[in-house]
């Protein structure tokens, strides 16, 4: 079996583990940095066709994944609930060193599969998606947090708008948030308000 190298990551640094022929070489803790991924690339060169064990963690992950991939380093990405499964008692108590320990005695113990190198094109495309998931899901947020507002301050909008994210109807709740302030301008006024303040191409029919 190859050498294993586990690492318990954490935000910003991660505790790693070199074991080989089930015995540990050595471990250390170290920053995501520069210095901190030569300490990890060192240990690599010192190792017999190293495979990398750690836990999924999101956004704190992503260096030492970036990591494998540029140096063709095979890896598994373990799933925190099968880790959990068949790593016993790693969670009753999170100790970084500990657990990183657990994880790579747990490696010879669990055929656990590695992740599949792929294309950076096909990476970088799988994080733009998620990119836009979470922009989407902030906008429907908004939208009906906005919704939810209107209807306590000024539910009569809904009838000159039926697009009521366009720019035309933002710029005019901005401006008249509630319709007492409407009320307290004269026409003429309210008229050379509505010109002056918003884009006037977006009277002729744009969002309305």
């Amino acid at each position: 079996m190859s050498d294993i190298i586990a690492l318990d990551v954490s935000k910003g640094h991660s505790y790693c583990v070199y074991y080989s022929d089930g015995n540990c070489v050595t471990e250390f803790n170290f920053k995501h940095n520069k210095p901190g991924f030569a300490r990890l690339g060192a240990t690599v060169q010192c190792a017999k066709d190293p495979t990398f064990y750690f836990e999924a963690t999101g956004i704190y992950s992503r260096p030492i994944e970036r990591f494998c991939r540029d140096k063709k380093i095979p890896y598994a990405l373990l799933n925190s609930l099968e880790l959990h499964l068949k790593t016993e008692n790693l969670r009753r108590v999170k100790t970084d060193n500990k657990d990183a320990h657990k994880i790579a005695l747990s490696a010879y113990d669990n055929n656990y599969r590695l992740t599949a190198f792929q294309d950076p094109k096909y990476s970088k495309l799988r994080e733009l998606c998620r990119f836009y998931e979470r922009v989407e899901a902030y906008r429907k947020f908004n939208k009906q947090e906005l919704y939810n507002e209107l209807q306590q301050t000024f539910p009569e909008i809904e009838q000159l708008f039926t697009n009521k994210t366009s720019n035309l109807c933002l710029n005019i709740v901005n401006l008249f948030p509630h319709p007492d302030l409407v009320d307290s301008v004269s026409k003429t006024k309210l008229k050379n308000i509505l010109m002056n303040e918003t884009d006037k191409k977006s009277f002729k029919g744009q969002g309305t």
